[in-house]
């Protein structure tokens, strides 16, 4: 037996037949009748982030293993559930978060950036990828504008940033040029 990919798509999501029926009817009157098709007649509409310097929440599922969330996702439980330096911000409803975009599901909680928190984005990125209290940075030109790459032994203090006992030592993080 061969079903279509929608009716499967139904199917999974719980909707019987008669309902889909219905919703197929509502979909051609609201696309002003006619047969349908079987290609989308809906148009492209582009996503603009309005801040770019800020990510939109993302919405990774409950439950996950301790230090599994980045930066604008959720939904954590604790300061532990997301990685390195990030902490966890509690909501009630849709209260915005700090340093991300968009409203999430109310009441979830996401992960955050403090000012000036040492932040793990990775290492071998692009020249100038990585911004203030950003590693893992090999040399200045790694950093942006006028920073520089603070090369560290171990888990020594990168001036400007907090939070260096919860990232990995010997990474090197771009501050603002201190000596």
């Amino acid at each position: 037996m061969m079903i279509s990919f929608t009716a499967a798509i139904l199917a999974i999501a719980g909707v019987g037949s008669a309902e889909a029926a219905s919703l197929r009817k509502e979909r051609r009157k609201l696309q002003g009748g006619g047969k349908p098709t079987y290609y989308p007649t809906y148009s492209p509409v582009e996503i603009v982030n309005p801040d770019p310097t800020k990510s939109a929440l993302f919405d990774r599922g409950d439950e996950l293993p301790e230090g599994s969330y980045d930066k604008c996702e959720g939904d954590c439980d604790i300061d532990d559930d997301c990685v390195g330096n990030l902490l966890c911000y509690d909501r009630d409803g849709y209260e915005s978060v700090p340093g991300s975009t968009g409203s999430g599901t109310p009441g979830w909680d996401y992960c955050w950036r403090p000012d000036n928190a040492l932040y793990v984005l990775g290492d071998e990125l692009p020249e100038g990828s990585y911004g203030m209290c950003d590693g893992d940075c090999d040399s200045d030109a790694d950093c942006e504008g006028d920073l520089v790459c603070e090369l560290r032994d171990g888990t020594e203090v990168v001036p400007g940033c907090t939070g260096e006992q919860n990232v990995p030592s010997n990474w090197d993080f771009c501050e603002l040029f201190t000596k």
